[in-house]
């Protein structure tokens, strides 16, 4: 990998990490969807993980399927949580 490659890696794993880190503050607030918060929170360990296999250069997949999996499950619990007209 390039060097300039590292810092979007570690780009992309510091910003899910300031994800991580508040919505594991906001769940102790109390008026919170719990559920939606817990997806968050497992949705963001994944991506971190993801990226942290491509920094150590392991590919399991040529893409990140399971963190990408993971995240469009909480969007569509997120899109559940609408009210239909």
């Amino acid at each position: 990998m390039l060097k300039s490659e590292y810092v979007f890696t570690l780009a992309f794993i510091v910003v899910p990490t300031i994800i991580l880190a508040l919505a594991i503050l906001a769940l102790d607030r109390k008026f919170v969807n719990k559920p939606g918060i817990r997806l968050i929170i497992i949705a963001t360990v994944f991506i971190i993980l993801d990226n942290l296999v491509e920094l150590f250069g392991v590919s399991l997949y040529p893409y990140s399927i399971i963190s990408e999996l993971v995240t469009l499950l909480v969007f569509n619990y997120c899109m559940g949580l609408f009210k239909k007209l």
